[in-house]
């Protein structure tokens, strides 16, 4: 695992241009975790011109104007890589492949942002993870040995479990960098004993949230007809808390509070369930994932047999069946907008997301759905994490099938934020591929390459009566 220097040496080190004038690309690692990003700005103002910004890691670089970014030939830029992200080595099944992250240089600002991290949580965390819903498929009690409820005193904590996050702010970036910033830190250090001054001050908002009385974390709360004390916190505990945790920050901040805006959020947490944790996730025979989601970000799963996609999320939208259900006490209404969006109150899109505290009231709340699964390493392909600027363009099985055939998950995030521009999309983009054991061995057939070969021989056709035009 690198150090703090060596950590900032590396993202300093990897510049590397690329072929397509609208990308460019910082290539590094964090925290030897496997993950590849492509990064891209939308076009909401294809108009404005003349800046170009690399987003390097969880931290924006700086705006430059491109005479001012530096160039280097790709025989220089192999002599300064560090050894870790020479070409060769994170080929090897124990070294995880590259970060890369591109954008396009025609958009000034950027709202979507991404986050990496490897989590220090308690192993009783991890074990109540596996006791939820491990046992019936195949776990016995002997096989949680390796599980202990209490670390002896002293141990440190391994970072144990990784840490995946793509953020999609609204109204500003504000929320989004401040999710990029701080969730992962806040789910290191949620502890049950916080449970109730938090739901207590998120009462405190009014309104819809007077009635919240925790969702999952109720049954923590001794005043509650729920509460049992014989189980501990487990990874999806530990993530609900945190996402609560920092919307009552955002709303008690007083620039948040005055300038508005939120964000949406999707988080992926995967852990190895090899005894004794001697493999990273991406070299492991059994693997947990554990979802958290709040809004229209997206996680997808690619199969490693047939090449199918499977979502892991339902976006929170005040047209969905369950938000509507949930809503309908509110006193407020869906009001659909000139452009056939379905907007609570006329005016909110996501009905769950961090911030938008002046919506709390009529009810959107950071409380996000949980998605758990076990399954065999080689089970799936990749998973894929994604802002809605993409699923709004292309469907679930396009967006798997654009990664077919390519050994190189940098190249497969670039394809589809490539291709998401080359059909139009007009909304930050943001991908994220994150390789499993299965990755490069997909299978299945391409089902979707003929309307994908359409839609770009009708984009080309567009522009070409528009230049006529």
């Amino acid at each position: 695992m690198y150090s703090d220097p060596e950590r900032k040496a590396a993202k300093g080190q990897g510049v590397q241009a690329d072929k397509r004038l609208s990308q460019r690309s910082e290539i590094f690692t964090r925290d030897q975790l496997s993950l590849t990003l492509a990064h891209s700005f939308g076009a909401e103002a294809r108009s404005t011109v003349g800046f170009r910004s690399c987003s390097s890691s969880s931290r924006e670089s700086p705006r430059r104007p491109p005479s001012a970014i530096p160039t280097r030939s790709r025989a220089e830029e192999r002599r300064l890589r560090p050894a870790a992200l020479q070409d060769e080595a994170w080929k090897h099944p124990r070294q995880p492949p590259p970060l890369t992250s591109s954008v396009d240089p025609r958009i000034r600002y950027q709202e979507d942002a991404y986050s990496v991290h490897s989590l220090a949580v308690p192993q009783s965390a991890l074990k109540w993870n596996v006791v939820d819903d491990r046992l019936g498929t195949g776990w016995t009690p002997q096989t949680l040995e390796g599980f202990t409820c209490e670390e002896p005193q002293g141990q440190e904590r391994k970072r144990q479990v990784a840490y995946f996050g793509v953020f999609d702010g609204h109204g500003g970036d504000r929320v989004s960098r401040y999710l990029r910033d701080s969730l992962a830190s806040l789910i290191e250090a949620s502890h049950v004993e916080e449970i109730p001054a938090i739901i207590d001050e998120y009462r405190s908002l009014g309104g819809y949230l007077k009635r919240y009385r925790g969702g999952p974390l109720d049954r923590f709360r001794k005043e509650s007809p729920e509460y049992s004390d014989w189980k501990g916190m487990a990874l999806d505990d530990l993530a609900v808390l945190a996402f609560l945790k920092a919307d009552c920050h955002v709303c008690a901040d007083a620039e948040m509070k005055k300038k508005g805006g939120g964000s949406t959020a999707t988080i992926a947490l995967l852990h190895s369930l090899d005894l004794p944790y001697s493999h990273p996730y991406y070299a492991s025979s059994l693997l947990s994932l554990t979802v958290a989601h709040l809004g229209d970000t997206s996680c997808l799963l690619a199969s490693t047999q047939s090449g199918r996609a499977r979502r892991l999320t339902e976006s929170h939208h005040a047209d969905s069946r369950t938000e509507s259900e949930r809503l309908r006490t509110s006193g407020t209404g869906i009001i659909t907008d000139s452009f056939g969006e379905s907007r609570w109150g006329g005016v909110v899109a996501n009905t769950r997301a961090v911030g938008d505290v002046e919506f709390k009231p009529v009810g959107v709340i950071a409380e996000p759905d949980i998605t758990k699964k076990v399954f065999k390493g080689d089970e799936f392909s990749h998973l894929i994490l994604l802002s809605d600027g993409i699923t709004d363009s292309l469907s679930d099985q396009e967006i798997v099938d654009l990664t077919r055939g390519i050994r190189d998950p940098t190249q497969a995030a670039k394809k589809i934020v490539s291709f998401a521009e080359d059909v139009g999309a007009e909304d930050n983009l943001t991908c994220l591929v994150v390789p499993l054991p299965g990755f490069g061995r997909m299978g299945g057939i391409d089902t979707t390459a003929s309307r994908r070969e359409y839609r770009l021989r009708q984009m080309t056709g567009a522009s070409s009566r528009q230049k006529r035009m």
